[in-house]
């Protein structure tokens, strides 16, 4: 069934245009705010961290239709497949560390693969993009 992969790269896609509209805001408004250097540094990281939980959520509304979408039990015996659940899956997935639950449904694991592969390249994007704002902002002090 290829909705699932299709579905994972269309929602990796998104949240890499997600993920790069929202640096882009951050490096272009966080010079121009009349704070603090080292405010602007955690308005940096806090517009980062919100960028990954709207991914995350992404991730989650996305593998919350395909779970209904699949009419079949995929998050272990005797559990529905909740919004609540595909965001608890959806953060866990999205760090890379993984679930403690066997998704019975083996479409599913390819979605959580390609969303943890994704999390680390953005994570790692964010690391970069927090190192060279740190140092426009540093020697400002």
């Amino acid at each position: 069934m290829l909705v699932f992969p299709i579905g994972s790269a269309l929602c990796a896609l998104a949240c890499m245009l997600v993920h790069y509209e929202l640096l882009r805001l951050l490096s272009c408004s966080a010079p121009k705010l009349s704070i603090a250097p080292r405010q602007r540094i955690i308005y940096v990281v806090a517009g980062a961290l919100g960028s990954h939980v709207v991914q995350i959520t992404l991730f989650a509304l996305m593998l919350w239709v395909l779970s209904s979408s699949a009419r079949t039990q995929i998050f272990g015996a005797g559990i529905p497949g909740s919004f609540k659940q595909s965001l608890y899956v959806s953060f866990e997935s999205y760090a890379a560390l993984g679930s403690n639950e066997t998704f019975l449904y083996a479409p599913l694991r390819l979605f959580t693969g390609v969303e943890g592969l994704s999390g680390l390249v953005f994570i790692g994007w964010t690391s970069a993009f927090t190192y060279w704002c740190m140092t426009q902002f540093w020697n400002d002090h």
